[in-house]
């Protein structure tokens, strides 16, 4: 696999309520930059094999509907999925770890599955856009659980 974009966050959001909220793919498009709108394909619980339609814009295409599935499901540690779009054969990994005192450090990674050398050509044009994107979404997401963090203390403060 060939690593397209990344990055680290810490919040003061509790490991369980970010977990939660990062593997519920229904809020990614709150925080991932041109992704539209993504809705389960099937009505099983989050886990391994639970699929999505994901609905992004792509530059110079326009909107497209890629099929997700969880590859990976470790709980409160670890959530990745694999997507069927080609030529990029998108995998994105979601890793967390708790740093104390209720807070969370996130480790988003973007990776490529296809290793063909025509690919490995047009390579830094993905790797450019992603970037950008990781960029805003880190910003965004870490906003975004400050926030819920912020809400969460007030609901258990009443």
């Amino acid at each position: 696999m060939q690593k397209l974009a990344s990055f680290e966050i810490d919040t003061g959001t509790d490991i369980e309520s970010c977990f939660l909220y990062l593997s519920d793919m229904s809020n990614f498009n709150n925080w991932f930059p041109e992704v539209i709108e993504i809705v389960g394909k099937n009505k099983e619980p989050i886990g391994v094999g639970k699929q999505y339609i994901e609905t992004v814009k792509i530059p110079l295409i326009g909107f497209k509907k890629i099929m997700l599935t969880v590859q990976h499901y470790e709980k409160y540690s670890l959530f990745s999925t694999e997507g069927n779009l080609s030529p990029l054969l998108p995998c994105m990994e979601i890793r967390l770890s708790n740093i104390g005192n209720g807070k969370t450090k996130i480790n988003w990674v973007f990776y490529s599955r296809n290793s063909s050398w025509l690919f490995k050509l047009v390579a830094p044009i993905f790797k450019r856009v992603m970037n950008k994107r990781a960029s805003v979404a880190s910003v965004k997401l870490k906003t975004i659980l400050g926030s819920y963090c912020s809400s969460a203390e007030l609901e258990q403060g009443s």
